[in-house]
């Protein structure tokens, strides 16, 4: 009996000791930040919007500030809603905000954790990063690609002056053929390889979005069996999984099998495969390529189609930089890659979309890998952190009526912030392709400039066709499909990139 009650006393005060710690742990652990009210158990996860979350995460920092926080069923959700913000945490502090949001149906049913992009952070992603920067991470080594940049821009404007009507595919195929020249050395032009692309990034896009699919704020629910009621997402992602496979693997095999015939053309894959410090990383150097060519091609497209529409609604725009380019270059021969630092206005203008069109609405999260306290709020290790990107190339306090398409507003004495700052990402996440995109775009963009007129097709009225700025859904985005009409300048234009 007094065992028992001894027993019973131990128990008791164990219990006390323990609620008083619980509750003294409570009271000195600061608050998250701050965010709407969610319900219980479930928390924000009805909060959080399917398409176009650069706008309610916008709407909601005019409520709750520039860091927000949600709690998707006990899922913390971090939102930097400033440039500041994203600075102070994923650059300032890029120890311990680093790692990857593991969106279960993009990385662990679809397959995307071997992507550069979603890697953990750790040994393979610097591994990466590093083999990466070897070969492309700095503009001086892109010198040695920029006769096939400019060869496969010449082939965009040849298809463009051949079929004008078709030029979003144009576009695709361009924005897919410059990847994977570069990246494998591929010249054939493959229209099923770039439709893959294209289908895979699709797909992508909606595995990766934070509420498409419930598995991603659920991650239990990927040990659901495909077999059972409710488990549709299971059969998607299966055959997501094997287009993105044959993405990796077929352009990966074409150069190997280049190699061992002694055919393969100089590329980013042919070298390192071929260097004797990095030949033995086969693995890794098929993830990179596949990573390279999946993100690069994506984005390279959204952006140029971007330029497209906006030649379409701001032609006083476009005569202006084929002034600049006219005066420059001339009409004899198509701008290169020398002319660049000698058209400004081109410049800002290209900087200028990237700004106005945010491919990457509200980048790729992060993920905190330790429990952080950030202007007295309390973030803890395990936290995605989302990038508002848009709204900070949308933000009044940054950029004068940011709504307007306005190239001069990074020119003159005080120019306002460089998009390229933020665009393409914070710390050791930032994309490593940033440079071999900033060529690529600016070369696509000039000479279509050069050689084309793109403007708005005519209504009954005689009147410029209306064209609306939306956005279609996606990690990474691009305008919706929309009517241009494009011409060569003169028929000397046509002449040069006929006889090029």
């Amino acid at each position: 009996m007094f065992d028992s009650l001894l027993s019973i006393e131990t128990t008791l005060l164990v219990t006390i000791v323990c609620l008083t710690v619980y509750r003294l742990a409570r009271r000195r652990t600061p608050p998250p930040p701050p965010g709407p009210p969610g319900y219980p158990i479930i928390g924000n996860v009805l909060d959080m919007p399917g398409v176009d979350e650069c706008h309610t995460f916008a709407k909601w920092r005019e409520e709750y500030g520039d860091l927000i926080s949600l709690n998707c069923a006990g899922t913390v959700i971090v939102i930097c809603n400033s440039y500041q913000k994203a600075v102070e945490l994923l650059e300032k502090k890029s120890a311990i905000y680093s790692d990857r949001a593991s969106a279960p149906m993009a990385t662990d049913l679809v397959g995307w954790k071997n992507n550069l992009a979603f890697l953990p952070y750790g040994q393979r992603h610097r591994e990466g990063r590093k083999l990466f920067h070897q070969e492309l991470g700095q503009p001086l080594s892109l010198v040695r690609f920029h006769h096939q940049e400019e060869d496969e821009s010449l082939n965009f404007l040849k298809r463009l002056l051949k079929n004008p009507k078709d030029y979003e595919r144009s576009i695709s195929k361009h924005a897919g053929a410059i990847v994977m020249r570069i990246v494998y050395g591929y010249e054939k032009q493959d229209d099923k390889l770039v439709a893959l692309v294209n289908k895979v990034m699709e797909a992508a896009g909606l595995a990766m979005a934070p509420s498409h699919f419930w598995v991603n704020m659920m991650p239990w629910l990927k040990y659901v069996p495909a077999w059972m009621p409710g488990a549709g997402f299971q059969r998607i992602a299966a055959e997501w999984r094997q287009d993105m496979m044959n993405m990796v693997n077929q352009p990966f095999e074409f150069v190997k099998t280049g190699m061992r015939e002694g055919t393969a053309p100089e590329s980013f894959t042919s070298r390192l495969l071929a260097d004797e410090k990095t030949r033995d990383k086969t693995d890794t150097i098929k993830w990179l390529a596949g990573s390279m060519f999946a993100g690069g091609s994506d984005t390279t497209y959204a952006t140029i189609y971007a330029f497209s529409l906006a030649m379409t609604l701001f032609p006083d725009v476009q005569k202006r930089a084929q002034a600049e380019i006219d005066a420059v270059v001339g009409q004899d021969r198509l701008p290169s890659y020398a002319d660049r630092d000698h058209l400004p206005f081109v410049e800002v203008l290209v900087q200028e979309v990237l700004r106005f069109f945010s491919v990457v609405p509200i980048g790729i999260p992060h993920v905190s890998l330790a429990d952080d306290v950030h202007d007295g709020y309390f973030i803890p290790k395990g936290a995605i952190i989302f990038q508002n990107l848009w709204l900070m190339s949308h933000d009044p306090k940054v950029y004068k009526n940011p709504m307007e398409f306005d190239p001069t507003r990074f020119m003159g004495p005080n120019p306002e912030q460089d998009v390229r700052d933020y665009c393409f990402g914070f710390g050791r996440r930032a994309c490593p392709g940033k440079y071999l995109a900033d060529v690529t775009v600016w070369i696509s963009c000039v000479r279509v400039l050069a050689t084309f007129e793109i403007k708005a097709p005519i209504a009954t009225d005689g009147t410029p066709r209306v064209q609306h700025v939306k956005a279609a859904p996606g990690i990474v985005t691009h305008p919706v499909e929309f009517e241009c009409e494009i011409t060569p300048r003169s028929t000397k234009a046509a002449s040069l990139i006929a006889m090029s």
